[in-house]
């Protein structure tokens, strides 16, 4: 038959068909944004504080091509999926990806995250207080097909589209595959520990009706249920 040559555009044929894969919850890595206070109270009175944790975080979702289509023209699917990874802890995605572009797809965006409370410093004793963040990155992989068909240049045999040289549609199909990067953030609480303290323990301490306060901000790194710190532990 000759040499044949393919020119754009191509045409997609029907829905691209896209897979997605279940992530392994027990292997994503998270990170414990936390803040822990510490009142120690060396006077017969009971002190009232305000706890707050303020830490700026990245959020939302970024896409990247694992395997994509060889063309020039423009071709898309839309991947979505909606999983409930605890109680009312979600991680959802719906948007269209473009099939033929290697370059990352990026839907995240920075945010400031805020928690206060009122906490109690019992008289003569130590309290703690604990807060944290739980971030994580979730990676979903999905991979998919999608059947295109193109006109033919000109040539001696009158062939116009790629269909004719390739009857079967398996034969037009191809592939491509990705990872949708998913951040999303838990909050998780401890109540305040009281520990009692005696005169002498708290000799050396502020007196005058003052309390010491130590706040130790620390960042860990959590896979498998084992963590490590990985921030220096400060008072500041």
């Amino acid at each position: 038959m000759g040499k044949l040559t393919a020119s754009d555009p191509v045409s997609v044929l029907g829905d691209p068909k896209v897979t997605i894969a279940f992530p392994n919850w027990a292997d994503i890595p998270s990170r414990i944004l936390g803040f822990k206070v510490t009142y120690v109270n060396c006077t017969p009175l009971e002190q009232s504080f305000t706890f707050e944790h303020t830490r700026q975080v990245r959020l939302g979702s970024k896409v990247t091509k694992t395997k994509t289509l060889q063309t020039n023209t423009s071709v898309n699917a839309k991947i979505g999926f909606d999983f409930i990874v605890k109680g009312d802890s979600t991680i959802s995605f719906s948007q269209t990806v473009g099939l033929n572009s290697a370059e990352e797809q990026n839907y995240e965006f920075t945010e400031t995250i805020r928690y206060s409370n009122p906490v109690k410093a019992e008289a003569m004793g130590v309290t703690e207080t604990n807060h944290w963040w739980v971030h994580r990155t979730v990676p979903v992989k999905f991979s998919g097909t999608v059947e295109l068909d193109t006109a033919i240049s000109s040539n001696a045999e009158g062939i116009r589209n790629l269909s004719a040289v390739f009857p079967s549609s398996a034969d037009r199909v191809f592939d491509f595959a990705g990872v949708v990067d998913n951040s999303d953030l838990v909050e998780a609480l401890t109540v305040p520990v009281y520990k009692k303290m005696t005169v002498a323990q708290c000799e050396g301490m502020k007196a005058n009706g003052q309390v010491l306060v130590q706040r130790e901000p620390y960042v860990q790194s959590c896979v498998g249920g084992k963590c490590t710190s990985v921030t220096p532990r400060t008072i500041q």
